[in-house]
């Protein structure tokens, strides 16, 4: 073969490879940072056409950060705590409380979401604290680790209402990204909640993005870890330790 096509054959390569890694770091850059409230989010893989999966795949998810659009029907206090960003919660107090639960969302959501939840261990006699995980709702900042620095979120939660409540029975309920947070939380600060109440936590960060790629009928391998690879680079995190199931 000769040397001209060889070079053009490298330099074909060069800019696929170039141009997948943009698209991949592209991805993850949305995948964890959340974009203005105004804008739609992308729809679940198996609800979009082969159009809208090509253009998803070549310009990654719409993640639109999340705002509380509704309101507790009971009194409150607004809480800020200082996280890695200021985070906000919503304190729900009812009389003779039985302990209090904490409450985390998942991912994309805020803690108006939780609203339910609160509404029902209130009824149950439970005071709530309601959270808002960095990057949104009434919380500052517009990125996302999928768990693994929220769990910071939750020690100061936890810490916030074992100083203020001492001798309540303090309860974690978390949902997808808020029961890993908590999850993480146990492991690294060693918090020793009176229960857990986890909903859907993923088993690890790489299983995940994986199935992410085969929904979308494309090949997860190597660009899941790619694109781990990116996020954790932006974001300040090793995504390939991020495994709730261990």
């Amino acid at each position: 073969m000769k040397k001209k096509s060889l070079k053009k054959i490298a330099c074909v390569l060069m800019i696929l490879f170039l141009l997948g890694n943009f698209i991949i770091y592209n991805h993850a850059y949305k995948f964890t940072h959340f974009a203005e409230s105004k804008i739609e989010k992308t729809n679940r893989p198996e609800e979009l056409s082969f159009g809208q999966k090509l253009y998803t795949v070549f310009l990654g998810v719409k993640v639109p950060r999340a705002v509380n659009t509704e309101f507790p029907c009971r009194d409150y206090q607004i809480i800020e705590l200082n996280s890695f960003e200021t985070i906000e919660g919503w304190q729900v107090t009812v009389p003779n409380q039985k302990g209090v639960v904490i409450l985390f969302h998942g991912y994309s959501s805020s803690k108006s979401s939780l609203l339910p939840y609160s509404e029902e261990f209130n009824n149950k006699g439970y005071s709530t604290f309601l959270i808002d995980f960095m990057g949104s709702g009434g919380s500052t900042g517009n990125a996302t680790t999928i768990g693994f620095k929220e769990s910071r979120d939750v020690k100061e939660a936890y810490d916030y209402i074992r100083k203020t409540n001492p001798e309540a029975e303090i309860i974690l309920f978390g949902n997808s990204m808020g029961a890993v947070a908590i999850m993480k939380a146990i492991e690294i600060y060693d918090l020793k909640p009176s229960g857990l109440i986890l909903e859907c936590p993923f088993g690890s960060m790489l299983a995940t993005t994986r199935k992410r790629f085969k929904a979308m009928h494309f090949p997860s391998f190597p660009f899941a870890e790619i694109l781990l690879f990116y996020g954790g680079v932006q974001t300040g995190f090793n995504p390939f330790k991020h495994n709730p199931v261990e």
